[in-house]
């Protein structure tokens, strides 16, 4: 079975609201952690798949506002100005489907990238619900945290670019830690670059 890895980045749920709450503080509906960017890389790093997407509820209207001084735009966020004339999550999703079929996809926090994938996909379709397996029923999902939880020993140090959360299982501190050293975060495409290299060891611990 092939190896896909798989990444995406979001509008982000820190904008105005809790993680996929889906009305803003006000109460007027809005679905949290829409996609905005979304990359595919095989086993030896080469890129399969990328593309910017356009969030349903254009979030880049309010940008002064919902970007704070505390967190500007820079390079580790998606470039909305790309994202606004990105793809629809649909034509996304059905340009995905022929990819991954019969794939096996490592995804390094399983859980958030599927559900953006699966709620960006059912608002815009128009539909309340949607599983992964509906939109991917071929593709076996793997999540490499869950693995690198289990099988790495825990964390006793970490990196200046870990971040103040991490426990030793986010994928900048396995980068390290295995011996890869820095990449360039947020973007999706070196993400999976870097998950590539990680999971090649992850794969091999018991």
């Amino acid at each position: 079975m092939k190896e896909l890895f798989l990444d995406v980045e979001t509008t982000g749920a820190w904008l105005d609201g809790s993680p996929f709450s889906q009305t803003t503080k006000s109460g007027a509906y809005y679905h949290w952690d829409d996609l905005t960017e979304i990359a595919v890389c095989d086993a030896d790093g080469n890129e399969v798949y990328r593309s910017f997407v356009c969030p349903k509820y254009r979030y880049f209207t309010c940008l002064s506002d919902w970007y704070p001084s505390e967190k500007p735009i820079s390079s580790k966020n998606t470039d909305w100005t790309k994202a606004i004339s990105g793809k629809s999550s649909v034509r996304v999703v059905e340009e995905l489907r022929p990819i991954l079929q019969g794939a096996r996809v490592i995804v390094h926090n399983l859980s958030f990238d599927e559900k953006v994938l699966r709620d960006s996909y059912a608002v815009r379709a128009g539909i309340n619900h949607v599983s992964i397996h509906d939109l991917f029923p071929s593709t076996d999902f793997v999540c490499s945290k869950k693995r690198a939880t289990r099988v790495m020993p825990k964390a006793e140090s970490h990196y200046p670019s870990c971040g103040e959360r991490c426990n030793g299982s986010r994928l900048t501190h396995l980068h390290h830690e295995l011996g890869f050293g820095d990449y360039d975060e947020h973007d999706p495409l070196a993400d999976v670059q870097a998950l590539a290299k990680v999971w090649s060891v992850l794969k091999t611990k018991s």
